[in-house]
């Protein structure tokens, strides 16, 4: 199960077919979504394109930041 822990309703995101039809092609099974600046979903947002990113297709990279963002945040 994938769980992305914050979204904002803005643009695609604000839309409910939109947003089921991304978190499809993404293989998200829910969605902490969090409130957003506008419901117009033509608004001049657009969402990372993650698929693409060499950083969120490497587990061991993603691990690492999460680990480095966890020690600094202790500070």
């Amino acid at each position: 199960m994938i769980i992305d822990g914050h979204a904002h309703a803005i643009a695609e995101l604000a839309d409910t077919e939109s947003l089921v039809e991304i978190m499809d092609s993404l293989n998200v099974d829910k969605v902490v979504l969090c409130p957003g600046g506008t419901t117009d979903t033509k608004a001049k947002f657009s969402r990372p394109k993650f698929k693409e990113s060499f950083f969120t297709t490497r587990p061991l990279i993603i691990l690492f930041f999460n680990r480095f963002l966890r020690r600094v945040s202790r500070v």
